[in-house]
């Protein structure tokens, strides 16, 4: 935290634009954090699943079956998959 009377501390009140800029994360920390999320999800082909667990979306592996009728959300899926 900026110390009280500091160009820092007043910066909210006179550049409230300018100090919410600095709160987001630029487009490689938001596809690098993604990038993790999407390695750390995938499992181990030896890994067992559960019967129950066999519906469920693994990001990184198939998508639930009652999304399998929209070819185009699909298809934009795996280009997603390619991307990255």
């Amino acid at each position: 935290m900026p110390a009280k009377g500091t160009i820092e501390y007043d910066e909210p009140v006179t550049n409230p634009d300018k100090v919410f800029s600095k709160t987001i994360t630029t487009q490689l920390q938001t596809l690098v954090g993604v990038s993790l999320i999407e390695i750390l999800s995938t499992h181990s082909s030896d890994e067992m699943r559960s019967t129950l667990d066999k519906e469920t979306l693994n990001i990184g592996h198939r998508m639930q079956s009652h999304w399998k009728h929209l070819t185009n959300l699909e298809r934009n899926w795996k280009k997603l998959k390619k991307e990255l």
